[in-house]
């Protein structure tokens, strides 16, 4: 797994600040792990980068135009510092299933990309048939797959105009009929 970054500051259980560089900074919305210790053992947990922030400690919003210029001068430059803050999804267990971590990862933790095979395990867990509806943003070689189980009885696509509820729909609707599905539509 690729190092991006270390845990830095106070870790809660459902989320965690990071430093990196501008050289290995993972995305926005990109999928990374650290390793949880545990009673019951180090646990791998999922965590998606919600936002990204560059500071300097040298560059003040308290300084003015000319203080900054004659730091930059003397200095050359003035080295950033890569900050990510991200979310915690969970881990999978023995059996497979989804998790939340009851503990936090400890600051200084090593930050990794996730790898696509935990991706794929952890998005598209037990499905049997699934309905491929896309990808992950960052991710185009893994899969999001629709368990066709979960749309048993009633299904709602709600979102703004123009985000593409018709396509979606109509997708998943082709792909429930050629599973031999019944289907009622209301729109």
């Amino acid at each position: 797994m690729t190092a991006v970054g270390y845990i830095v500051g106070e870790v809660q259980t459902d989320e965690f600040k990071f430093v990196t560089n501008r050289e290995i900074a993972p995305p926005r919305l990109e999928y990374i792990v650290v390793q949880v210790n545990s009673p019951a053992g180090t646990i791998d947990v999922l965590a998606q980068v919600t936002a990204l922030s560059v500071a300097s400690r040298l560059l003040d919003t308290s300084l003015s135009y000319t203080e900054v210029e004659s730091i930059l001068t003397r200095l050359r430059s003035s080295p950033p510092i890569v900050q990510g803050t991200a979310k915690v999804l969970g881990y999978l267990d023995e059996s497979g299933s989804v998790r939340f971590p009851r503990h936090a990862a400890t600051p200084g933790s090593q930050v990794t990309l996730a790898p696509d095979d935990l991706l794929r395990r952890f998005f598209s867990l037990n499905i049997q048939s699934g309905i491929e509806i896309g990808t992950l943003i960052n991710r185009p070689t893994v899969p999001v797959l629709l368990d066709p189980n979960g749309l048993r009885r009633h299904l709602a696509v709600i979102a703004q105009t123009g985000a593409g509820k018709s396509y979606t729909v109509g997708v998943i609707l082709e792909k429930l009929l050629q599973l031999g599905g019944t289907v009622v539509v209301f729109d």
